[in-house]
């Protein structure tokens, strides 16, 4: 009686083997072995190495065709080659593949803002994770209260950047990611700075002399810096353009300058100061301080009274005797004879006498 036998053995190698990199993991793809071996596959066993044909043991899975190796480290190349297995034994090992797994970055470390006049720097340090990608730039993130950051800018792959869109004596806050081949990492931590400045000229200064003294007057400055007035600088010169510091004061618009002499033209600028330091002077004024014109000579006499009393008595009291004497010659002339002669000669003794 004829008997038929059907010799069996492994199978022979996986084909077309596929690595792929992933964040932190790699998958694999393959497809069954062109011959079985006579005997159905029961499973596949994964060998993976860090260098090129030295791979071990890595797993062994069922009768599947996909693995996904996970817990990698993102940049770091690695190698694979899958075997079938039957119930005879392992097959042949298949071509090698391998693969790059990489994400996106961490967060970048470390970052500061700094205000300035004008405008805000920011530092940080590069991602500890870069996903195993090159780092090619960052995406700059900016609000005006904490948490509220929206996309500003991106840079390329360095590790500072200038704002200078912002206003002094605003807070604004700022968050920093970075990106790499794969994609856009996490935000970093918050930071926030505040710019300040030294203040704009004061405006509007005016000088008035007086009596020995000058009088400033001024307004504050259309922009303090973003930092409080504290105070003043008075310059003064005698000539335009020639100003010298001639005295601080605190937080006021007004200073009156003793120190002058009547008749002496003076210049004067002034200069807000903040927090920061002193701003800018303002336009020149100047003032002549002017005295009342010098008293008349003394003319009293020796006793004490004015002269110019006494002398208007002495004219009063000699108008008055030339007055009683045309009247008297007068009434003698218009008067009759007898009775007149008695009067004239009363009116004439009256006046010898």
């Amino acid at each position: 009686e004829e008997v038929n036998a059907t010799p069996l053995g492994v199978p022979s190698a996986p084909r077309n083997l596929v690595a792929s990199g992933g964040d932190g993991y790699v998958v694999l793809t393959w497809e069954a072995p062109a011959d079985d071996g006579g005997s159905p596959i029961t499973g596949y066993k994964i060998y993976r190495g860090t260098s090129s044909g030295n791979e071990t043991l890595l797993a062994t899975v069922g009768n599947v065709l996909t693995y996904n190796d996970t817990g990698l480290t993102n940049g770091q190349r690695y190698y694979y080659r899958v075997s079938a297995v039957n119930g005879i034994g392992e097959g042949g090992l298949s071509e090698e593949v391998s693969a790059l797994p990489q994400g996106v970055p961490s967060a970048p470390q470390n970052l500061v803002a700094m205000g300035g006049d004008g405008y805000v720097v920011l530092t940080w340090e590069a991602p500890a994770d870069d996903g195993g990608s090159q780092i090619v730039g960052y995406k700059i993130y900016c609000g005006m209260r904490s948490g509220g950051e929206t996309y500003l800018t991106t840079t390329g792959n360095v590790t500072t950047y200038r704002d200078t869109g912002v206003t002094n004596g605003r807070t604004y806050y700022y968050r920093v990611s970075a990106v790499n081949g794969i994609g856009e990492g996490e935000l970093s931590e918050e930071a926030s700075a505040t710019p300040q400045g030294v203040p704009s000229a004061p405006e509007n200064l005016v000088a008035r002399g007086g009596e020995g003294y000058v009088v400033l007057t001024w307004e504050a400055p259309a922009d303090d810096g973003g930092s409080p007035i504290i105070g003043y600088k008075i310059y003064r010169g005698m000539e335009s353009g020639n100003e010298v510091l001639l005295t601080r004061v605190g937080d006021v618009t007004t200073y009156n300058d003793t120190g002058v002499t009547n008749g002496q033209r003076y210049y004067y600028r002034v200069s807000a100061v903040n927090g920061i330091g002193e701003g800018e002077l303002s336009e020149e004024a100047s003032a002549t301080p002017l005295g009342v014109p010098p008293a008349p000579a003394d003319t009293s006499t020796s006793g004490g009274m004015s002269i110019l009393p006494l002398l208007a008595a002495i004219a009063v009291a000699i108008v008055v005797f030339v007055l009683i004497v045309l009247f008297s010659r007068w009434r003698k002339s218009h008067t009759p004879r007898g009775r007149g002669s008695l009067e004239g000669e009363s009116w004439g003794m009256s006046i010898e006498e």
